[in-house]
């Protein structure tokens, strides 16, 4: 019988929400996660990085209104512990910070499960940091404190003592504001004039600042939008931050994109347009699903006659190289094979497996690879891997030409419901295809104002049935090219 692996869990912090705001470690044991338990201020886009058998659970911690109990949690890693299993403590921001460390170090001593924790960037000290405050200064801040304004059920926010710090910074304090701020103005530590700042959904694309005083935040608090989460910090190194605060922004600083690909199709344009500033919403729109009974056809005798092959995805890539090594060989039995790529993605995916295709459309379309081969491929024997169900012009015009043509199913795609909740008015959305438009907007609740960004004319054409804004992005032959035609179009609009 073999024996049970021990079981660990890892505390991680996920960071203030910006999901490459998290270390390097975090993201290597994510991968080998069986389960992850996260808290609602988590980037779920890191949840991408888990293996695909790995069990993912909400359980909430926002505003005080907990999706599940601290009982639950521990009733949880417990019955995956049993199992053996790597679980994973997912929490926003740092745990040690707010992040109820103390009570689940406790219950995984008491129950004897082996544990690490992976520390994370703090929301308090980057709400700060991102808008240019400084919690500490030479000159006016020697010393900071971190403050609650999340009590237990039955406590008051009267008995909440204030520390004596020179810049204070605190977590959770919206629902209790105004006694809060007046508390620290009783507390005679800082002055009438002493600024704040309330920083909202820091790292996104929501987040926003407002500077004041404590003599003056309390009259404007009527009129400010007091979001969850927030962060508040009191202190005079402040003071100079409003001189720099919209100094510099990022060009797609406050835009929200949603991309509808699966995570390893989209994970270039994701980094890229998360690094341009924007919000990115990973929502899969479709999975993939293999064809073992042609995959298992990838065999040296079934590519004998082959003397070319046209690569159009790089799922199809993928597919072929992975049927190719699984079925027991590699990319020496395409050694007599010329290899046609329809596109840049496409031909990065294909050196991937070391393989330099023999040429590339000049535009990463069907019709710019017929144009490609339409007077080199008379004595050529074709073979075209493809998903089901794909889109013939390729095999109709190239048919014409060369009669020794073979179209191969490896995989088939089906359609996965999005997560309308996650789509907001004035969001982008990124759609590479008619199917995956129609899919989209019968599901988003109307009167969300959608702008949608095509890629490829027809794409385009079914956009504007759906959506006020449709903006057709010409194709390109690298990311870098796209990052950069998607910047100009959100700022132009």
């Amino acid at each position: 019988m073999a024996k049970i692996r021990k079981a660990k869990v890892y505390l991680i912090g996920a960071g203030p929400g910006d999901p490459l705001l998290i270390s390097q470690k975090a993201l290597l044991i994510l991968q080998q996660a069986d389960v992850v338990l996260y808290d609602s201020l988590c980037n779920e886009n890191l949840l991408f990085h888990c293996p695909p058998h790995c069990k993912k659970i909400s359980v909430g911690k926002k505003r005080g209104s907990h999706s599940t109990t601290q009982q639950e949690i521990h009733t949880f890693i417990l019955n995956h512990s049993k199992k053996g299993q790597t679980i994973i403590r997912l929490k926003g921001g740092t745990p040690s910070i707010f992040g109820r460390l103390g009570e689940e170090l406790l219950f995984l001593y008491e129950n004897n499960i082996d544990y690490e924790i992976i520390p994370g960037i703090s929301s308090g000290t980057s709400a700060a940091e991102l808008f240019g405050i400084p919690i500490t200064h030479r000159d006016t801040a020697h010393s900071v404190a971190f403050l609650t304004g999340s009590l237990k059920t039955g406590q008051s926010i009267t008995t909440q003592q204030i520390p004596k710090a020179d810049t204070l910074i605190i977590f959770m304090g919206i629902q209790h504001f105004k006694e809060l701020i007046q508390k620290i103005i009783n507390s005679n530590y800082f002055s009438h004039n002493t600024p704040i700042s309330v920083i909202s959904h820091a790292s996104t694309a929501a987040q926003k600042i407002h500077l004041s005083t404590l003599e003056t935040i309390l009259i404007e608090q009527k009129n400010l939008p007091l979001d969850h989460p927030s962060i508040i910090i009191i202190g005079k190194s402040i003071h100079n931050a409003k001189k720099w605060i919209n100094q510099h922004s990022l060009p797609l600083q406050g835009k929200r994109i949603h991309l509808l690909r699966r995570y390893e199709q989209s994970k270039e344009l994701y980094e890229q347009l998360t690094l341009a500033g924007a919000e990115i919403i990973l929502n899969p729109s479709i999975t993939l699903q293999k064809k073992l009974k042609n995959l298992k056809k990838i065999t040296p005798t079934y590519l004998n006659k082959i003397t070319l092959i046209i690569f159009t995805s790089p799922n199809a890539v993928r597919f072929f190289f992975n049927a190719l090594q699984n079925n027991g060989y590699d990319a020496r039995v395409l050694a007599h094979i010329k290899i046609v790529s329809i596109g840049n993605a496409t031909t990065s995916e294909l050196k991937k497996h070391s393989i330099s295709p023999d040429a590339e459309a000049s535009t990463p379309t069907s019709e710019g690879l017929v144009t490609l081969l339409k007077n080199t491929i008379k004595n050529e024997y074709i073979l075209l891997p493809t998903a089901e169900k794909t889109r013939n012009i390729l095999k109709e015009k190239l048919s014409n030409i060369c009669l020794k043509f073979t179209q191969i199913s490896l995989y088939k795609t089906s359609e996965i419901p999005i997560n309308t909740q996650k789509i907001h008015s004035n969001d982008w959305i990124f759609f590479t295809s008619s199917q995956i438009v129609k899919n989209t907007a019968k599901r988003i609740q109307k009167g969300r104002q959608i702008n949608a960004l095509c890629l490829g004319p027809i794409t385009e054409k079914t956009a504007k049935q759906y959506f006020k804004k449709s903006v057709l992005l010409q194709k390109t032959s690298n990311h870098e090219n796209l990052v950069s035609t998607i910047i100009k179009t959100i700022r132009s609009e």
